[in-house]
């Protein structure tokens, strides 16, 4: 800071005064409460987090990015790296998801900022948790290699299950159960096998058997940490037809007699 004059009816102009250097050290911005567009959501829905930041009223706002940090069984995320846009005395940033995809769960969000010219960094924001329910898968029709079939021929069912569209797809097992003659029995208890937005199960008989006459395939799924319970499928109506036998040659216990 330096002071000039220039000059009166009795004096001149004066040299410029030695220089002060004022030194303003950067003010600490402050977070607002985190925001949710959703909480709770569900698996597959989209979530924006908005992060507000004080800066000191009637002075410029903070500026620079906010880092979103998502913090899920126990491992830390960075979620978005988002510019700050201005407004009076504070700044916003949002961060919107997917990507990356929230598993289903509980989620602990925070949001931190380094500096700019004029701001230091701000004290981490308060963790928002976030909790991410599970989606409803849904069964495809089920489909049978061969139908219909006849006693003793080998058939395989095949289960799809399909997810929430660009997220995983459901793990763990379906449950494939023939009804015949009223009765239920468990046929197979069959690994998901992942795709794109779906999985995919078999089941390979026999073992067991399927005896002549009308099954009612069903397949059912439980759950898994992004996935609940599935509606059981639409029946698949499988029908074994008879075999026919064939005499071997008689045999006499004496022949001559």
């Amino acid at each position: 800071i330096v002071a000039t004059y220039n000059d009166d009816s009795n004096y001149g102009p004066a040299a410029p005064s030695p220089p002060l250097v004022q030194v303003v050290r950067k003010a600490k911005p402050v977070f607002e409460l985190l925001m949710s567009s959703k909480n709770p959501s569900t698996f597959g829905d989209p979530v924006t987090f908005t992060a507000a930041l004080d800066g000191v009223t009637g002075y410029p706002p903070p500026t620079g990015n906010v880092v979103f940090t998502d913090t899920y069984k126990g491992t830390p995320t960075v979620l978005c790296t988002s510019p700050l846009t201005p407004g009076t005395n504070k700044s916003t940033a949002t961060c919107h998801t997917p990507p990356p995809p929230l598993l289903g769960g509980s989620h602990s969000i925070v949001a931190t900022y380094t500096d700019d010219s004029n701001y230091g960094p701000a004290d981490p924001s308060a963790p928002l948790v976030q909790v991410v329910g599970k989606a409803k898968p849904t069964f495809e029709a089920l489909i049978s290699s061969k139908n219909p079939s006849n006693l003793g021929d080998p058939v395989t069912f095949t289960a799809t299950l399909d997810g929430v569209t660009g997220y995983p797809p459901p793990t763990g097992n379906v449950v494939f159960t023939d009804t015949y003659n009223g009765t239920p029995t468990v046929l197979c208890t069959s690994p998901l096998t992942p795709g794109t937005n779906k999985s995919s199960a078999t089941c390979s008989t026999p073992p067991p058997v399927l005896l002549a006459g009308t099954h009612s395939i069903v397949a059912t799924y439980t759950d898994d940490s992004n996935y609940g319970q599935a509606d059981p499928s639409a029946p698949l109506l499988q029908v074994v037809g008879k075999v026919k036998p064939v005499f071997e040659l008689l045999m006499s216990s004496k022949n001559p007699s």
